[in-house]
């Protein structure tokens, strides 16, 4: 498994039931979590975002 997951080979209810189960038994780091999830945030696509926009209308 990783930081912030865990990995299943197929998407069949075998694998994924096997990918809950193991989830719900690790001790997960929240921080690590966070941390791993700021480049998704609605900010960090705002600003990545107008910056495209504001190339592209400045062309």
């Amino acid at each position: 498994h990783g930081v912030t997951g865990v990995h299943f080979a197929e998407q069949n209810m075998d694998d994924i039931m096997g990918a809950m189960l193991l989830a719900e038994s690790i001790d997960w780091d929240a921080d690590a979590i966070r941390e791993s999830a700021i480049p998704f945030s609605t900010e960090v696509f705002k600003e990545k975002i107008s910056k495209i926009v504001g190339k592209y209308l400045a062309e």
